[in-house]
C-alpha cells in the first residue's frame, strides 16, 4: 500500500492527525495489490469520542491517477503550442480569452497575462468584428480558419531587443 520511499511521510501524516488536524486531498503515491504505483488524493481525519479524546482515523484515499494523467497531457499540449509562430488563443462561451500563446504576444505584443484580463476589442480588435462569422462555422465544423486584418501593440522593449539596443 505505502511505498517504501513514503514510509516518513505517512508518519507526518499521523502525527497531524494525533493533534487533531485534517489531512484534506493531501496528494502522494500509493502502491496496488499488483504493485503499480497510483496517484492518490487523501482525506485522513481525526474520530473523536463524546469528550474530544482521538480514538481512531478516517480516511479517503482516491485514486487520481487519470487525472494526473490528463493534467500532464494539457501541459505537454499547452508547452508545444507555445511553439508554434502563429497566432493561437482561446475563448470561452463568454468571449474571454481563456489562453494565450507565444505567436499571439509576438503577433499582438501583450503578455498571456496582460491579454487574459484585458478586452477582447482591445487585445484584438480585429477578430471581434468577425465573431458571428467564427461562431457560426465554430458551432458547425468545431473550428474556424480565416485570415483577419488587425493591428498591433508594439511594447519599445520589444523593438529596442530586437534592434539589439
Amino acid at each position: 500500500m505505502i511505498p517504501k520511499d513514503r514510509h516518513s511521510e505517512e508518519q507526518d501524516i499521523l502525527k497531524r492527525i494525533r493533534r487533531g488536524e485534517l489531512v484534506d486531498h493531501y496528494e502522494t503515491v500509493r502502491r496496488r495489490k499488483d504493485g503499480t504505483l497510483i496517484n492518490v488524493s487523501l482525506t485522513i481525519s481525526p474520530v473523536k469520542d463524546l469528550n474530544g479524546k482521538i480514538i481512531g482515523i478516517s480516511k479517503i484515499v482516491r485514486d487520481i491517477t487519470r487525472q494526473k494523467r490528463a493534467e500532464q497531457r494539457l501541459a505537454e499540449q499547452s508547452r508545444l503550442l507555445d511553439l508554434s509562430n502563429e497566432a493561437i488563443l482561446v475563448r470561452d462561451t463568454q468571449d474571454r480569452i481563456t489562453y494565450w500563446n507565444r505567436g499571439a504576444n509576438e503577433l499582438y505584443g501583450y503578455l498571456p497575462e496582460e491579454a487574459l484580463v484585458k478586452s477582447r476589442t482591445v487585445v484584438a480588435n480585429g477578430i471581434s468584428r468577425i465573431t458571428e462569422v467564427y461562431l457560426q462555422e465554430t458551432c458547425a465544423r468545431d473550428r474556424w480558419s480565416g485570415e483577419l486584418v488587425t493591428s498591433a501593440r508594439w511594447h519599445q522593449s520589444s523593438c529596442d531587443e530586437s534592434l539589439g539596443t
